[in-house]
C-alpha cells in the first residue's frame, strides 16, 4: 500500500518485495525497513507512483468492511477471469500472451493480499497512516 502526500511517498515494507524493480530504483530503496510505511527517495517514489497494482490508502481508507470485501470478491473475479484466458490461450500455443496475462494475474493477486492484509490489521495500518497524513496536514 502507499500514501501520496505533497511530494513525497510512502509505501508499505512488502510493496518493495513484489516484482521486478529496476536496478536504478532499487539502489534508492531504505535498506532497513521491517514494518509499517517508510519514505522513498524522489526516484524510487517517481517509480512506485505508476505501480497501479499497489494499493493507495487514500482509495480504500473510508471504505468499510463489506465494501473492502466486495472489492476483493471483483479482484478473485477477475483473477478467475485471467486464468480461464491464460489457459485458452496456452491450448492455443500463444504462450507469449498467456506469460504475459500471467503477470497481470500477479498483480490482481497481490492486489487481493493488500487488501487482506488491510483488513486484518487495519487499526494498525490507520494509525501509521494518520501519522503520516497529520505531519503533512492532509488526513
Amino acid at each position: 500500500m502507499k500514501i501520496i502526500c505533497e511530494d513525497n511517498l510512502f509505501i508499505e515494507r512488502e510493496d518493495l518485495k513484489f516484482g521486478y524493480i529496476p536496478r536504478v530504483i532499487e539502489r534508492e530503496l531504505p535498506t532497513n525497513v521491517f514494518s509499517g510505511f517508510t519514505l522513498l527517495s524522489k526516484k524510487a517514489g517517481e517509480y512506485f507512483s505508476k505501480c497501479d497494482y499497489i494499493i493507495d490508502y487514500q482509495d480504500i481508507k473510508d471504505l468499510s468492511f463489506a465494501e473492502l470485501n466486495q472489492k476483493e470478491s471483483d479482484l478473485k473475479e477477475n483473477m478467475d477471469k485471467l486464468s480461464l484466458r491464460i489457459l485458452e490461450l496456452k491450448q492455443r500455443g500463444r504462450e507469449t500472451e498467456a506469460y504475459q496475462l500471467g503477470i497481470s494475474m500477479q498483480k490482481v493477486s497481490f492486489m487481493v493480499d493488500t487488501l487482506d492484509r488491510y483488513k486484518n490489521n487495519k487499526d494498525i495500518i490507520d494509525e501509521d497512516a494518520k501519522e503520516i497524513l497529520d505531519e503533512k496536514r492532509m488526513y
